[in-house]
């Protein structure tokens, strides 16, 4: 079997997605240090971080020849897009999805945002772009 080395777009891809992972891991074992940048900071939201997932599962496979793993690429990034569009909706027209503390409910940070799971507005509006370029 031939193995092929893997392009600089795919690692930082892969690097992408673990720090999805990572913080995803963090919001389920409530481990408050997995789940910040830095220890001052306020904790990244799980929206946040399936958002990495998915957009690090898409920028992998978006550089592949094969057929079916350029759609797969498009799909997860049109699910990232969708959630941080929804997310926008949520902050701009005042939604109610429930989508915010979907996964997890917030406890690691109660106090640190006006609505406790829900995503950056400026990081909602970068991961809507992204899903839409994609």
């Amino acid at each position: 079997m031939k193995v092929r080395a893997l392009k600089q777009s795919q690692v930082l891809s892969l690097i992408v997605f673990a720090v999805g992972v990572f913080v995803l891991l963090g919001w389920a074992l409530g481990n408050d240090l997995m789940t910040r940048v830095f220890p001052a900071f306020i904790a990244m939201k799980a929206n946040t971080a399936v958002c990495f997932v998915l957009f690090g599962v898409s920028g992998f496979f978006m550089s592949s020849t094969n057929r079916a793993a350029k759609i797969f690429a498009g799909l997860a990034a049109a699910a990232g897009g969708l959630l941080a569009a929804l997310t926008l909706g949520e902050i701009l027209l005042g939604w109610r999805l429930g989508i915010d503390e979907f996964l997890f409910v917030d406890t690691l940070d109660p106090g640190g945002t006006a609505d406790p799971g829900r995503m950056a507005p400026l990081t909602a509006v970068c991961f809507t772009l992204l899903g839409l370029i994609s």
